[in-house]
């Protein structure tokens, strides 16, 4: 046997129709999603530490 191969790995089924293509394409970016998307119930955090310039500020 030759040292690349397994045999107790399975080997996933190849997609019989375009449906079951698509269908196999959905279920892989599902379970992706939301790579790096923040939560939408978030709220962006406001800056701390800056003060505005003397030039700036209201007179």
């Amino acid at each position: 046997m030759p040292a690349d191969r397994r045999d107790d790995v399975p080997v996933k089924e190849v997609p019989k129709t375009k449906r079951e293509s698509e269908e196999q394409l959905e279920k892989g970016l599902e379970d992706t999603f939301p790579a790096s998307d923040p939560p939408a119930t978030s709220n962006p955090s406001k800056s701390v530490g800056w003060e505005e310039p003397e030039d700036n500020k209201k007179r």
